[in-house]
């Protein structure tokens, strides 16, 4: 991105800098945001929680589109949107003022700064441009399907040699050049949808499509060994998915076949952790209800985005719960706890309002190939961010990824749909 800065500039092509300014930031954004959850940073000394940086970029970006937005990319909403995107931002904003001690923290201004910047660019532009410009969705897809594959492939030497990455808590698992071996498999959520996606597409091409199968195979095969329940279960419902889409006959087939599939083969990777892990989130549970008990305010307009982790902290350890983590393990919990009851209500009815129509969509009408890669992105990490919440963590890959293909869907509903059905 910094060379492309450099190009354009010195060759006096300031014109294509300036239109192309929010793609050259929004790619730097997830790149660093890759970057910020691999191992890197720690062998580097830098903090991994670090969101100053992609603050900063939204912030730019904030300003830059303040002033050059087209207007042809503004989007007509329906009385039931309208009324809770009001409410949204009217119990967001509320929430912010309650919990106005967050901007007085650099990591808490910049992390507000940061999601409001995320859910504004990647929702409400960037996803509706790339329906509008293949070349620009093709690079996103390619950008993702690359990371997956460069994980997967990093991940076999992970495997076979631990000591290449000395943060991997578990030794012989497929933590590739991620903090943990659950931070690897998170990746795979979007690469192999990706990857599937780039199959289809390149139907009758015979060496290509190898290449794709490889890649799939190299994925895969590390997503098992990382080892991650959730992660296995929720990247083999986003291909059987696909396949109900493109491949019905394979569906159904697959399907029959999957108690044996699982028996034979994945039974292995999903209960080797036993039930111990299973007892650590129901006390992180535990201590996200007393945290609610112990405030009404808090439970209604939560307790900060920056300051919850420390409250967490302090609970957790008062409680005396074991487990280390400073977080509940479920997206519907931590986001309450962050912005409060209110917003949150809000919030989730807005998501599933949107998910449930894509979905709606996917099953009973024909879409866009891209569409269904959305879809099948996007439902399943839901599904997964009920056990994992790193999904709401917007220094990580994960937030913006999410958000990106939540707004593809959200956008072919709303734009694009009359023009792909009738296809």
């Amino acid at each position: 991105m910094f060379l492309s800065f450099v190009y354009l500039f010195t060759t006096n092509k300031v014109s294509e800098l300036i239109r192309n300014f929010d793609y050259f930031v929004g790619f730097g954004i997830l790149i660093f945001s890759v970057f910020n959850f691999s191992y890197i940073p720690y062998s580097l000394g830098i903090d991994t929680g670090n969101v100053k940086i992609i603050g900063v970029f939204f912030f730019l970006l904030l300003i830059f589109h303040v002033y050059t937005e087209p207007k042809q990319f503004k989007v007509k909403y329906n009385r039931f949107e309208k009324l809770f995107f009001f409410f949204l931002i009217l119990f967001f904003t509320i929430s912010l003022i309650v919990n106005f001690k967050d901007f007085l923290n650099a990591d808490g201004l910049f992390k507000i700064i940061t999601i409001i910047g995320a859910a504004y660019f990647w929702i409400f532009f960037f996803s509706k441009r790339m329906l509008s410009s293949p070349r620009l969705m093709n690079f996103v897809i390619n950008f993702i399907f690359w990371v997956g594959l460069l994980s997967g492939l990093y991940g076999f030497f992970t495997i076979l040699y631990p000591q290449v990455n000395s943060l991997n808590p578990i030794p012989g698992t497929a933590v590739s050049f991620y903090q943990h071996p659950n931070a690897a498999a998170f990746i795979y959520n979007f690469s192999v949808p990706c990857a599937i996606y780039r199959l289809i597409k390149n139907k009758g091409k015979v060496f290509s499509s190898f290449l794709i199968i490889l890649s799939l195979f190299f994925m895969l095969v590390n997503l098992l060994f990382t080892y991650s329940r959730s992660g296995i279960v929720v990247v083999f419902l986003g291909i059987l998915m696909f396949l109900y889409f493109n491949y019905k006959k394979t569906f159904v087939f697959i399907l029959l076949i999957l108690p044996i599939i699982y028996a034979t083969l994945i039974s292995g990777f999903t209960s080797s952790k036993g039930l111990l892990t299973l007892l650590g989130r129901y006390e992180l549970l535990y201590t996200s209800l007393e945290i609610f008990k112990s405030s009404k305010l808090g439970l209604y307009f939560g307790f900060g985005t920056y300051s919850i982790t420390d409250i967490f902290d302090s609970f957790r350890q008062s409680l005396g719960i074991r487990d280390s983590h400073n977080y509940p393990h479920n997206f519907l919990i931590y986001f309450t706890l962050q912005f409060g009851l209110f917003t949150a209500i809000t919030f989730f009815i807005l998501l599933f309002y949107i998910i449930s129509r894509g979905v709606k969509s996917f099953f009973l009408k024909k879409n866009s190939l891209e569409f269904a890669l959305a879809v099948c992105i996007v439902v399943p990490t839901t599904l997964q961010a009920l056990m994992e919440d790193f999904v709401l963590f917007p220094e990580f890959y994960l937030f913006h990824f999410y958000l990106i293909f939540i707004g593809v869907i959200f956008h072919y509903i709303k734009v694009y749909k009359l023009n792909a059905v009738s296809n």
